[in-house]
């Protein structure tokens, strides 16, 4: 089984799990022990995909929480949660990747993303001045693109209020491109404001990024 990360982060605090989908639908469902609510959801599900994916998402909550069973359900906003009321989760995907990250401590975020030049035709819905500024001579752009723009979904989805422009609320500091590197970003609207140390990982062609956050 192609789960090619699986590991305690943040001292201990936090899990992270990505899996390769390689296996087909039926296989993947072999893997997981569904309970009869997740089956109701699962067979509403057509597109083959997606039907990957959120198996795959099951798996990795089952490597992630030790095979103590957890369920996740959706807000509805679809942002995830664990029914515990104890833990924090996040989840993100790919055609090729899914990404979870968990933790019974901290507040989190998690984003991967396939590195294309697509993000050019977008950059100027989430990239600040501040940002652009620091790009401008930037040898690895699209992977620096990519890096901002999981940083800032990352912690999207760990704020997860909505209500966010990630041109105006969100800052990401200047950072050199490195296999796997720390980058430093600050969230601020009327309400709140907040530095992050966000940590991201090249994984092929692929860029992951993840935030944590005591709650």
């Amino acid at each position: 089984m192609p789960l090619v990360f699986n590991s305690e982060i943040e001292n201990r605090k936090a899990k992270l799990g990505i899996w390769e989908i390689q296996e087909s639908v039926d296989f993947l469902l072999e893997c997981t022990n569904l309970t009869l609510n997740e089956k109701m959801v699962f067979d509403t599900m057509r597109n083959e995909n997606r039907r990957k994916q959120w198996l795959a998402s099951r798996i990795i909550l089952d490597k992630l929480s030790e095979k103590n069973k957890l369920s996740i359900f959706y807000e509805n906003n679809g942002q995830p949660f664990i029914s515990d009321g104890i833990h924090q989760i996040s989840i993100s995907h790919t055609s090729k990747f899914v990404a979870v990250i968990l933790s019974r401590h901290m507040k989190v975020g998690i984003d991967i993303e396939g590195i294309h030049p697509r993000i050019l035709k977008i950059r100027h819905k989430f990239v600040s001045p501040s940002e652009s500024d620091f790009l401008l001579d930037d040898e690895n752009l699209l992977e620096s693109l990519f890096i901002i723009w999981s940083a800032k979904e990352a912690i999207f989805k760990m704020y997860g209020k909505g209500n966010i422009d990630f041109r105006k609320n969100i800052h990401v500091k200047p950072f050199s491109i490195q296999a796997n590197g720390v980058i430093q970003s600050m969230f601020s609207n009327e309400a709140f404001s907040q530095d992050y140390n966000l940590k991201y990982r090249k994984i092929e062609d692929h860029i992951l990024v993840y935030v944590t956050s005591a709650i």
